[in-house]
């Protein structure tokens, strides 16, 4: 890591300051945990670029994962305000969040809205959450990760039925969510469907989700 970090060090010392080779630096940053390094590039690079797509989207997700949600969702949202075609620099590049496949540039608005619905839902704003996790929906009707998380906010607010239909949608949309699975059974728990539950814990904890193991280790 700390060579490619040179690279970009080099780099800059022959070309100067630039917002996608800061946005890179970035990443590398965030790849050792240097989140502090990792966020200071990306302020730079939208300082340079105010049209810089990547970079607020990137520090929104560095935000997210710094429990830093205020400023999260002042940076999705200064992403989301760029117009398609505006950021004549727009690379598509895998989640810092979530890592899901290289998406193209118009997915990558269903995206952001999500990461700014996910910080408004930390920060306990339920009804800019689920705007936010439709909207992301609206433009990409197979985001399984959206659904999964309108899905826990019907189930903040006691609507489980609507809970499951949403946990459901994403695990049809995506089989291997670990988490969808663990957050319906969690529900068939409270409703008596035991079978149903511990189906789709095992699951979960197969799939790696570390509640779901916690549960079947307590029932041994």
């Amino acid at each position: 890591m700390q060579s490619a970090i040179d690279n970009y060090n080099k780099a800059m010392e022959i070309l100067g300051e630039m917002d996608i080779l800061l946005n890179n630096r970035a990443t590398i940053h965030f790849l050792t945990e240097d989140y502090q390094r990792g966020i200071a590039d990306l302020k730079r690079a939208v300082e340079l670029n105010p049209k810089f797509f990547n970079g607020y989207f990137n520090l929104c997700q560095a935000y997210l994962l710094q429990q830093k949600y205020a400023d999260a969702i002042t940076s999705c949202t200064s992403a989301i305000e760029i117009k398609l075609g505006e950021d004549k620099t727009f690379l598509p590049q895998k989640s810092l969040v979530i890592n899901p496949s290289l998406a193209k540039e118009a997915m990558r608005y269903d995206f952001v809205h999500y990461l700014r619905g996910a910080a408004y839902l930390n920060s306990g704003n339920k009804e800019m959450a689920m705007e936010d996790f439709n909207k992301a929906i609206s433009l990409n009707p197979s985001l399984a990760e959206a659904f999964n998380a309108k899905g826990v906010v019907h189930r903040e607010r006691g609507d489980l039925n609507m809970a499951i239909d949403d946990f459901s949608k994403a695990i049809q949309l995506n089989r291997k969510f670990a988490d969808a699975y663990f957050n319906r059974g969690e529900i068939y728990l409270k409703l008596g469907r035991n079978d149903a539950a511990l189906s789709d814990i095992k699951i979960a904890a197969k799939a790696g989700n570390k509640k779901a193991i916690e549960y079947l280790n307590r029932l041994k």
